[in-house]
């Protein structure tokens, strides 16, 4: 199975995965919106939130998936 590297940004704090996690393609999707939804839910505790965007990465290190949420300011 086919590891993906999830690479996250707020504007002001970056997050470039090293791990990654082994996934099928098609569950790409259904992880970068479990992932956003956590991430916005935190950063409303913590501050206003602007936007929040994910980069997933393939072991190339090729973007094959962007995805962005607009928070809260």
């Amino acid at each position: 199975m086919p590891r993906f590297f999830f690479d996250v940004t707020d504007g002001l704090a970056e997050f470039r995965d090293e791990a990654g996690i082994e996934l099928a393609q098609h569950e790409i999707v259904g992880e970068v919106h479990n992932l956003l939804r956590l991430l916005a839910h935190e950063r409303l505790a913590e501050r206003p939130v602007g936007i929040i965007v994910t980069d997933v990465r393939n072991e190339a290190g090729r973007i094959v998936f962007r995805s962005s949420t607009l928070g809260w300011t």
